[in-house]
């Protein structure tokens, strides 16, 4: 007799479309944070500062600062609003199109697996951008964490990242709600009735669906946004910002042969933020300026080719080699010299930039000795 049984197909287990980390990490400057410090922070940038390497540019948290100064920068050298260091998720930049800074409440700790400090060279694979080095975050593919606090000021916090699958498709998705009264930055008898709290809202959301194609590859498709607004702590003064970010990668595991990894993002943010003049005495403020919209497209590509466990003299060589391209685009829109009860003039100015680059990796390693090497060029 013959018996017919259903075709099975092998099981795949699905995980995010990346490459592991290359062996040649180890000879650099690599700081690696996990879940046991990123769960006991509320904010990315709070358990970033743990790291010696580390320098926020107004040393302040990103719960009470404007988000021009959330820059951030790495080795010591002198940080700016801008920010200095490469910041992406899974190989997706995070810092600003327009201003460079990173806005760190666009992604809740629950919803880093874990991230990697990487100090000054060894970063060219990372991308443009990376001056004084990068900050890798690596999205959570599996599990889950949620959090319900409140604190003083007002302060309430939601945070929730879950991951769930069945056959070839993992969902993940994860959200950030936190809304805090905030405090008045100027202390004491010092404070007048122009000082108002550094109040705070933000919300934010992501959603990510992994398909394994087969044991080895795997396609990851990420939808996120945020909106946050918060105040200035002087009356009549507030900012505003928002974004969405959208990615697609598609990466091979190298598993004793050749690996790789195609990459596709696009970012759209606007940014509003008003100042003012305070009178000496602090009980009046005067608007000087109305940065009313931002408006601003960031886009970009990379791939990469990796070849691992190639026989070498006594050792084993490992090789990578990239390119990326990043391009930008972005406008202000401001009012300024405000004159009789009204802004007379307006102020518009912005551009275009476009960077494009390509590396070359390499280590070798045998027993305890590695060495590792790379080049990188960009335009």
């Amino acid at each position: 007799m013959i018996q017919h049984l259903p075709a099975q197909l092998d099981e795949i287990v699905v995980t995010a479309a990346r490459l592991p980390p290359a062996a040649g990490d180890a000879a650099f400057a690599v700081v690696r944070i996990g879940q046991d410090r990123l769960g006991s922070a509320t904010r990315l940038d709070e358990a970033l500062a743990t790291v010696p390497a580390v320098s926020l540019f107004r040393r302040t948290s990103s719960l009470a600062a404007n988000p021009t100064t959330q820059g951030i920068s790495l080795r010591a050298i002198a940080p700016s609003g801008a920010g200095r260091t490469l910041v992406t998720l899974d190989g997706v930049p995070l810092n600003d199109s327009f201003g460079g800074w990173v806005l760190w409440s666009q992604l809740a700790p629950e919803a880093v697996d874990s991230l990697d400090v990487v100090r000054g060279a060894g970063a060219g694979p990372y991308g443009a951008g990376a001056l004084t080095g990068v900050i890798a975050l690596r999205e959570r593919d599996r599990g889950g964490a949620i959090d319900l606090s409140a604190a003083e000021f007002g302060g309430r916090r939601l945070a929730a990242s879950a991951s769930v699958g069945t056959g070839r498709v993992s969902m993940t998705a994860s959200t950030l709600v936190e809304i805090s009264d905030g405090y008045i930055p100027v202390r004491g008898s010092a404070a007048g009735a122009a000082d108002t709290p550094l109040d705070l809202e933000t919300h934010s959301g992501a959603l990510r669906a992994d398909i394994g194609i087969d044991a080895v590859t795997a396609l990851s498709l990420r939808a996120s946004a945020y909106d946050e607004s918060r105040g200035s702590g002087l009356h009549g003064t507030r900012s505003e910002a928002n974004g969405q970010l959208y990615s697609a990668t598609l990466a091979q595991t190298p598993t004793g042969s050749v690996g790789w990894r195609a990459q596709a993002w696009r970012m759209e943010t606007d940014f509003q933020n008003s100042s003012a003049a305070v009178a000496a005495d602090r009980s009046t403020t005067t608007p000087a300026n109305d940065q009313f919209a931002t408006p601003s497209t960031g886009w970009g590509v990379n791939v990469a080719i990796r070849r691992s466990g190639v026989p070498f003299g006594r050792g084993n060589l490992e090789w990578e080699l990239g390119a990326d391209a990043r391009f930008n685009e972005g406008e202000t829109q401001e009012r300024f010299r405000y004159m009789a009860g009204a802004f007379t003039r307006d102020r518009f100015a912005g551009g275009k930039t476009s960077v494009a680059g390509t590396y070359a990796e390499g280590s070798w390693s045998s027993g305890d000795w590695l060495v590792a090497g790379g080049v990188r060029a960009d335009g």
